[in-house]
């Protein structure tokens, strides 16, 4: 395995981040990035002593609403960067973590946290995580950086760095996650990973999706026939797979969550699965 000496990385640490238009603009933005990386990393970098020993993978941050972008990997990135040149914490390679991701089939394409990886059994040759978000704000942004070990759950460390950015408003959405972010923390994460996981599944694994999204009373309105045929489908599936079964206890278990925090995401999920339920013989599989 490859795998390079940084710093460590031990917390939750918030950084302003910009989203703003112009040339001019752009150029500050990227100045204020790289100050607040600087200082984030100098912080880290004082904490050295606590998983020193700990072999640490980090993961492409994301936005509010728990996409990876261009621009979150490469505050990843940068981050990643300064740490090398400062520290000497023991880090994976990029490309070795990818590829260890994907043999134990854990998704880079939204959130990935302590949950997701207990799902999967773990990630073997990975003591500690490292996770980030975007956070937009008026002015501005924030990213908190969250570093955890896998098998216990514990967050190491917090630290915040803040600066003000103009021309930034964030959209009606993100303003809402935002004060999710702000009031319930501990759930952002985990209603972001079930949203787009849904969002995944309806599109490519209809069959799973349904298992996950149908309830007592959906149940009732199916046609005998259907409804049999989606028994058949989901013992196969959760036969043949048993990882997806636990994959949908634990969706079904957060939907509640979404349905009380986030109602236009649950809706939108709820018009798909109404989509599939008319074309369940045709477009389950």
């Amino acid at each position: 395995m490859k795998i390079i000496r940084v710093a460590v990385l031990t917390g939750v640490l918030i950084v302003m981040v910009p989203m703003c238009t112009g040339r001019n603009n752009a150029r500050t933005s990227e100045s204020q990035v790289d100050k607040a990386i600087d200082t984030v990393a100098t912080a880290i970098a004082q904490k050295s002593d606590v998983i020193k020993d700990s072999k640490i993978g980090i993961f492409d941050f994301t936005t509010i609403d728990g996409t990876v972008t261009p621009a979150t990997k490469q505050v990843s990135t940068r981050l990643l960067g300064k740490l090398v040149d400062s520290t000497k914490l023991i880090i994976i390679e990029r490309s070795e973590l990818d590829k260890i991701l994907k043999a134990q089939e854990i998704e880079q394409t939204g959130i990935v946290d302590t949950d997701t990886v207990k799902s999967t059994g773990g990630i073997s040759s990975i003591d500690v995580m490292i996770t980030g978000t975007l956070v937009p704000t008026i002015g501005g942004g924030e990213l908190s950086v969250k570093v955890t070990d896998i098998s216990s759950g514990r967050i190491y460390t917090m630290t915040s760095v803040a600066y003000p950015v103009k021309e930034s408003t964030p959209s009606k959405s993100d303003k809402e996650l935002a004060k999710i972010y702000r009031e319930h923390p501990d759930k952002l994460d985990t209603l972001n990973r079930t949203y787009n996981e849904l969002i995944r599944l309806g599109s490519n694994r209809p069959a799973v999706f349904l298992l996950a999204m149908l309830d007592s009373e959906d149940l009732t309105k199916i046609d005998p026939k259907v409804k049999r045929k989606l028994m058949r489908i989901k013992e196969k599936i959760f036969s043949e797979i048993p990882k997806l079964q636990r994959r949908v206890m634990i969706l079904r278990k957060n939907i509640s969550l979404l349905r009380e925090y986030t109602p236009e995401r649950y809706n939108r999920l709820s018009d798909r699965k109404k989509e599939l339920i008319k074309g369940i013989p045709e477009k389950i599989q």
